[in-house]
Formats: structure tokens, C-alpha cells, sequence
């Protein structure tokens, strides 16, 4: 399974903030490997803690809710990046350097491509072009010992990678109904059904998360709105009050 990472918004390694969470979804796909601390995920059915010497891949679609306990954050190196490969599930999808003898050596090439990225190489196109080359590797070596099985349909998922390949561009819900061969109220009922919201809300909100990581990143707010496809203050400020 060959897996292409369209664009990395963030990578680095870092303490988790204690207040860690966000209810809306979707945002950029996250890979996680845990080094340490003691943090919970929570589902809405259960919780479970998230393992040291492990790796998690967050969904785009998958609202992100951590309990920590205070004196032992969670120590990870983290990318957040979106990708042409949609995976949609109620979990995030758990790896073990164990499933595959390539990972442990992958892993010490990550960490080290991203500590230097971290360290002022982050402009470095050449130094960027490694880290995601890199997570291209393991997310597909990663995807092809575990593949994870989605629980929507062809049509939904093929919308929902229409958009994530295609956000920065002029995307109406009568395109999206279009491509999936479906009429425009069918295909809002369906998208609603499956993912929780609609495909307005699942475009915007996407966007909005893209912006947030390229804010973070240091990116001007011009900058990351263009990027994500609004031409204008007046479009991008109208969408925030949505």
C-alpha cells in the first residue's frame, strides 16, 4: 500500500499541553509515538491509555479528547499532516514497532529527521522533503501489516478524499454530490449520517484546522488562508463566523 503524504503542517517532539483536546473535526491526520507520561483517549464508548513504545494514528474525522494526569504528560513525537489515503474509524489505529522488523529502524530515522527539523530546518524544502518521505514509508509499511478497515461507503469515502486532496480549491456540496453520483439531498443525508456533519461543515472545518497548524508553524494569517483556498479576508472571515 503505497501512501502519499499531500501536505505536513507540523512535526516535532514535545510534552502535550494539559488542556488537550479538540471537539471538531476534521483536522489534519496525526501520527503519534508515544515516549511517555500517563494520558487517557477518550472515545465515546470508553477510554483507554495510550501506550509508551507505540504509535497512533488519528483519523481526520476523529474529535480528539486526552485526559493526562498532571505530573506525567505525554511524551510524543508528532506529525500532523493531511494524505491521499482516507481512513475513517471510531478509534485511532494502533501500531507496534513489533508488527513489522523494519519499523524500529524507520522510527530512529523519524525521530532523527525531525529533531533536526525542529532545530530551524523546518524552511529547508530539501529537510522537509526527507520528514515526509519518511512518514510516507512508515505509514505505508505501517497500513499494509495493519490495514484498518472503514466503516462508510465507497461514495462518502471517495468525497471525503475528494476533499482532503482538494480543500484549497472552490468546492461547492453540488460538486462533491456530482462526484459521487448522487443527487445533492441524498448525498448531504448520506454524508451527515456517516460522518456527524455536513459536507459544508466537514470542508470549512477542515480548512479552519489546516489554518490553526499553519499558524502555529509560524505561516501569517494571509498566508494560511490563501493556502487553504480563500481569496479574500471578507471569504475567510465569513467562514469563521459559520
Amino acid at each position: 500500500m503505497k501512501v502519499n503524504v499531500t501536505a505536513l503542517t507540523a512535526a516535532g517532539r514535545c510534552t502535550a499541553p494539559l488542556d488537550w483536546k479538540t471537539d471538531t473535526a476534521p483536522r489534519p491526520y496525526r501520527l503519534y509515538y508515544v515516549l511517555g507520561g500517563e494520558a487517557y483517549f477518550r472515545t465515546a464508548t470508553r477510554e483507554f491509555m495510550l501506550e509508551a513504545g507505540k504509535l497512533y494514528l488519528f483519523p481526520s474525522t476523529l474529535p480528539f479528547i486526552i485526559k493526562q494526569n498532571a505530573d506525567s504528560r505525554l511524551e510524543h513525537l508528532y506529525y500532523n499532516f493531511l494524505m491521499d489515503t482516507s481512513i475513517v474509524s471510531l478509534e485511532p489505529i494502533e501500531f507496534s514497532p513489533e508488527d513489522q522488523p523494519l519499523i524500529p529502524p524507520l522510527l530512529r530515522l523519524m525521530e532523527a529527521s525531525v529533531a533536526e527539523y525542529r532545530e530551524g530546518g523546518s524552511q529547508n524544502e530539501t529537510l522537509k522533503g526527507t520528514v515526509v518521505s519518511l512518514l510516507e514509508s512508515f505509514l505505508s509499511l505501517a497500513l499494509s501489516v495493519n490495514p484498518q478497515g472503514n466503516s462508510l461507503d465507497r461514495e462518502i469515502l471517495d468525497a471525503i478524499e475528494y476533499i482532503e486532496l482538494h480543500y484549497s480549491e472552490d468546492i461547492s456540496v453540488e460538486m462533491l454530490a456530482e462526484h459521487a453520483y448522487l443527487s445533492t439531498d441524498h448525498f448531504i443525508r448520506r454524508f451527515k449520517h456517516a460522518v456527524g456533519i455536513t459536507p459544508y461543515s466537514y470542508v470549512r472545518n477542515l480548512r479552519m484546522s489546516v489554518v490553526s497548524e499553519l499558524l502555529q508553524s509560524g505561516a501569517s494569517l494571509t498566508e494560511a488562508a490563501e493556502y487553504v483556498g480563500y481569496r479574500s479576508y471578507t471569504g475567510f472571515f465569513k467562514a469563521t463566523k459559520k
